[in-house]
């Protein structure tokens, strides 16, 4: 006998595990979703919910960069936890050469950092800066297409400036 459609289509977003709706490590959908009808925080929730972060690092590589977009639009409690995974893919070596990751990751920081108060970044912002010196220090890994996106070493320089000041200031994360 055949799987479902419904077992089909969720076999697609879950492979097979199932989430654990009561698993309190991971993000519920009102972490995701902050406004229903929001159909970016929406996609981002059918992307994402119910992923562990091992999970989520391979949905980056997987899908990249178009699945960086996904963290501009989640609620501050899910980017706080799923941006360790993006920080995660841009340590390894799979993410060598995607320059298009890169920088789609360095404008959903900006886009963070200029919508979501300091505390709302304060979990993630120490772990966010070092990943940004980790870019820096690492620049040729990245650089290879670059360029179509301006200086993005800069702006990382840039952003590791400023959630440092976050972290310093809130002593989190």
């Amino acid at each position: 006998m055949g799987l479902s459609l419904y077992d089909f289509l969720f076999w697609l977003q879950f492979g097979s595990r199932k989430p654990d709706p009561t698993d309190p490590t991971l993000p519920k959908r009102r972490d995701i979703v902050l406004v229903d009808g929001d159909l970016d925080a929406e996609s981002a929730c059918r992307n994402f919910l119910g992923k562990t972060q091992t999970e989520a690092e391979s949905f980056f590589g997987d899908y990249s960069p178009g699945s960086v977009d996904d963290l501009a639009w989640m609620g501050p409690v899910a980017f706080c936890f799923y941006v360790e995974s993006a920080i995660r893919y841009v340590q390894s070596e799979k993410a060598r050469d995607d320059s298009d990751f890169v920088a789609f990751l360095a404008s959903t920081l900006e886009i963070r950092l200029k919508d979501d108060s300091p505390e709302k970044l304060s979990l993630a912002a120490g772990k966010i800066a070092a990943a940004c010196r980790y870019v820096v220090d690492n620049w040729p890994k990245f650089e290879d297409g670059a360029e179509a996106y301006g200086d993005v070493r800069a702006r990382y320089v840039e952003l590791e400036r400023r959630f440092d000041e976050i972290f310093r200031s809130t002593g989190i994360g």
